[in-house]
């Protein structure tokens, strides 16, 4: 998982609570938007389906995570370019991505609320 923790570090240097606060809502809306794009694209709702995957590149890039924004991307102009059947395995990739990213992120919480509770 490529993320960019210098970044991270130096974006949020400052702000640990609003990266987390980003990270919660992230975490309790993320399944629904894939629930949402792919009930859309059953609908050939291909611009609300889009828009949704907009929005979730926008929000997961505050993580700076690579392949999350990477398949976010690719969901949105598939969406665009109307190929539903191409969208449906970026989700299921999306969510296996997503396992390996909060382990991630959770870890980087952990450490992150030790050396707060340190100090």
């Amino acid at each position: 998982m490529n993320i960019d923790w210098e970044t991270i570090e130096f974006e949020f240097s400052e702000e640990f609570d609003l990266l987390y606060e980003i990270y919660n809502e992230y975490q309790q809306s993320y399944k629904e938007h894939l629930k949402e794009i792919k009930l859309l694209l059953q609908q050939d709702e291909f611009h609300r389906a889009m828009v949704i995957s907009h929005t979730l590149k926008g929000v997961v890039s505050n993580f700076y995570c690579e392949e999350l924004i990477n398949l976010a991307s690719q969901m949105e102009e598939l969406c665009k370019d109307k190929k539903a059947s191409l969208v449906f395995p970026l989700l299921d990739s999306y969510q296996h991505l997503h396992d390996d990213f909060n382990q991630e992120f959770e870890s980087f919480f952990k450490k992150k609320l030790t050396l707060k509770e340190a100090s």
